[in-house]
C-alpha cells in the first residue's frame, strides 16, 4: 500500500524551452542503422533532426523533470532518466503521469478502472505500490510524461 512517507521521485530542473531551444538542431540520417558494418552511404545526412518538434508538442505547457529513485524501474524509468511532461495532456489509461498527492509531487503509471483511477509504481522485483483516490479532489494530475531521455553511463 502507498505510504506518504515516500520522498518525491523527481527534482524539477529549470530549463527553460527557450534557452535550449537553439541545442536541439542534430543531423538526422533519413534511413535506418544497422549495429553491424556501416555502408558507404551513410557518409551523408539529408535534413536536420528537430528535437523540439519529436518531443515537445505544446512548448507552454512542457515540463523537464529529472528522476531520482527506482520506483518505476519495472516500467523502464531509471534515476538520471529526463522525463517530459505535457500539462496540456489529459491521461488515458496507462499514460505515465506527474501528480501531486498530500502536498508531494510522484511519477505513477495511470490506470482507470471501473469509474477509479488508480496510480501504480513498482521496482523492478518488488510488490507494486498502488494509490486510489475515491474522487477527483484528492489527487490532482499535473501532466502526462511524453518522453522518456536515458543516457548510457560511460
Amino acid at each position: 500500500m502507498f505510504t506518504n512517507s515516500n520522498p518525491p521521485l523527481f527534482k524539477v530542473e529549470s530549463y527553460s524551452t527557450d534557452s535550449i531551444a537553439s541545442l536541439f538542431f542534430m543531423p538526422f540520417f533519413e534511413h535506418t542503422i544497422s549495429a553491424g558494418f556501416p555502408s558507404p552511404a551513410d557518409d551523408y545526412c539529408q535534413k536536420k533532426l528537430d528535437l523540439n518538434e519529436l518531443l515537445i508538442h505544446k512548448r507552454s505547457c512542457t515540463l523537464f523533470i529529472t528522476v531520482n529513485d527506482n520506483t518505476l524501474s519495472q516500467y523502464g524509468i531509471y534515476p538520471d532518466d529526463l522525463l517530459i511532461v505535457d500539462q496540456s495532456r489529459t491521461p488515458k489509461h496507462k499514460d505515465v503521469v506527474l501528480l501531486r498527492y498530500l502536498r508531494n509531487e510522484y511519477i505513477r503509471l495511470f490506470y482507470k478502472k471501473n469509474g477509479k483511477c488508480l496510480f501504480v509504481a513498482q521496482e523492478q522485483g518488488k510488490t507494486a505500490e498502488f494509490i486510489e483516490t475515491p474522487t477527483d479532489n484528492d489527487i490532482e494530475i499535473i501532466g502526462v510524461a511524453v518522453a522518456r531521455v536515458h543516457c548510457f553511463k560511460v
